[in-house]
């Protein structure tokens, strides 16, 4: 677990977060075309993909398992509050255009249909919005101050 972070989020960002990451990224990588067509909610899954179809969901898939090896490593592995810190605060911007970019294709109207939602728009929208939500407080504070590491968990991560 994370030395800086409260249990709780180090938990979430250090386990839960990367297992769900990686579990979209295994979706876009094996399920390609569902993972395209259901973006948006449910519409007709198309036969094939165009190659650019294709290769951007791979993209996609390939930058899901980035982030993910980006997490655990900041997560398990710093001991300088400022990383974990930076690291929150960038992917938090993310989070906001991540969902920013849901609300764009989808519409005001199905962005707030959440009784229609799939399960893609679940990760895409309400789990970022957790995840926006649970970095800025911490940000701003309503989590403590960061804990420092110790001697013994520094000489344990060198």
């Amino acid at each position: 677990m994370s030395a800086i972070l409260p249990s709780f989020l180090s938990f979430v960002f250090g386990i839960f977060e990367p297992i769900s990451i990686l579990a979209g990224a295994t979706y876009a990588f094996s399920y390609t075309e569902d993972f395209v067509s259901q973006q948006l909610g449910p519409v007709t899954v198309p036969e094939t993909l165009s190659p650019a179809q294709y290769v951007v969901a791979h993209q996609l898939g390939n930058t899901y398992v980035l982030l993910m090896f980006l997490a655990v490593g900041i997560i398990h592995a710093t001991t300088e509050p400022a990383v974990v810190r930076n690291y929150l605060f960038s992917v938090m911007l993310c989070d906001f255009g991540h969902v920013f970019v849901c609300y764009r294709a989808m519409g005001y109207e199905k962005f707030f249909d959440v009784w229609n939602w799939n399960p893609l728009t679940w990760g895409n929208v309400g789990i970022s919005v957790c995840y926006f939500f649970l970095r800025a407080s911490y940000l701003i504070g309503l989590w403590g101050p960061p804990r420092v590491a110790s001697l013994k968990q520094k000489s344990k991560l060198n």
